[in-house]
């Protein structure tokens, strides 16, 4: 965000005599883009981490306590991320 505003101070005057680059048009912009940074690199991608150390972690867990069960387990991996994705899909449109 900080950059993104030293780079829209640092433009030539010429720059802010379009219409569209009026005050109002830019702090829309800059507001529109940081938003779509945080939602890209925010929730889902701690989300995203959460989610493959439990995975690593109950993986791990399952070969120490029983190494057949986990390895049944794990067959079933690659079924639960394609309902996932359909799920996912579904949601999300």
């Amino acid at each position: 965000r900080s950059a993104a505003f030293a780079a829209l101070v640092r433009q030539d005057v010429g720059f802010f005599d379009d219409p569209k680059n009026g005050p109002g048009g830019l702090t829309t912009t800059l507001a529109r883009q940081t938003f779509q940074v945080a939602q890209m690199t925010g929730l889902s991608a701690g989300n995203a981490a959460g989610a493959a150390f439990a995975m690593i972690l109950g993986l791990t867990l399952g070969f120490i306590g029983s190494w057949k069960l986990a390895l049944a387990i794990l067959a079933m991996v690659p079924f639960l991320m394609m309902a996932m994705a359909i799920v996912f899909k579904a949601t999300m449109g």
